[in-house]
């Protein structure tokens, strides 16, 4: 027990050395204001389906959860209203979508640097375009396992349904490991 608590203590001073919390607070700033352009872009994206109600609902009480009270009318007229939002608007969003999440990886790439001690040999715009970067090539696997997540007993229900009853041990299985 004398070993971890050492080897505790030796972590959290070297965090608190390297300015890990600050880095932590610069991070989770740049999400929160990721996250809420982020919603609006995927609502704007799905009201435009004739097949969204459902995805509406659920990022309605989602929303519902997370916003603080009061805030639920102002969030239902944006995803329920009946005129459509403009493409100008959506390219802006988006815009300011991928630069607030690259400054969500700028921030863990300043902590990198720091906590191994790395020189920063990236000058300003070319750290900025590496983060935009990263932002794509993350957000690439992470849609695809949202919509694994979203739709995937749908996938499975109808892989089932149409491969026959003596393959549904394997494809359970399979979409299990999958999962």
């Amino acid at each position: 027990m004398s070993r971890f608590l050492k080897h505790l203590r030796i972590a959290f001073w070297r965090a608190f050395e390297h300015d890990a919390f600050g880095v932590a607070k610069g991070a989770a700033f740049s999400a929160i204001l990721t996250f809420f352009p982020a919603v609006l872009v995927l609502a704007s994206i799905l009201s435009r389906s004739q097949s969204s109600e459902l995805f509406v609902r659920e990022i309605f009480r989602a929303m519902g959860r997370i916003l603080p009270e009061g805030t639920n009318s102002t969030v239902a007229q944006y995803l329920t209203g009946t005129r459509p939002v403009q493409t100008k608007f959506l390219v802006w969003i988006s815009v300011l979508t991928l630069w607030t999440a690259s400054g969500v990886m700028i921030s863990w790439m300043e902590g990198f640097r720091k906590a191994y001690q790395m020189p920063k040999v990236w000058g300003l715009v070319k750290e900025r375009l590496i983060a935009f970067l990263l932002v794509v090539l993350a957000g690439v696997p992470m849609g695809f396992a949202s919509f694994l997540v979203v739709s995937g007993n749908m996938i499975e229900r109808w892989t089932m349904y149409h491969v026959g009853h003596e393959l549904t041990p394997y494809i359970l299985g399979l979409w299990t490991a999958v999962r």
